[in-house]
């Protein structure tokens, strides 16, 4: 796979070892997983509060949730990629 050595590279000239990335990885899929749904969270008080529904709030907050669980789930397969390098 031509990415692999590509990914390796970005991310040891970024720090001494790839084992020093596992906190990024974690904050980084925390993130994507959690922020979604503090939003979603957020979002659906302000708008009972204000008595002004967004339509359909809660099909689009679950497509970015859903789409922010993939982009943890892609973050922890090339996190298993560049530590199997080292």
């Amino acid at each position: 796979m031509i990415i692999q050595p590509i990914l390796f590279e970005i991310f040891q000239a970024s720090t001494n070892s790839p084992k020093g990335l596992d906190w990024l990885f974690i904050v980084l899929i925390l993130f994507f997983i959690v922020a979604p749904g503090i939003i979603w969270v957020g979002l659906s008080f302000y708008t009972k509060a204000r008595r002004k529904p967004i339509p359909r709030i809660n099909w689009i907050m679950l497509g970015i949730q859903l789409g922010g669980i993939f982009a943890a789930i892609l973050i922890l397969i090339l996190s298993g990629l560049v530590n199997t390098n080292s």
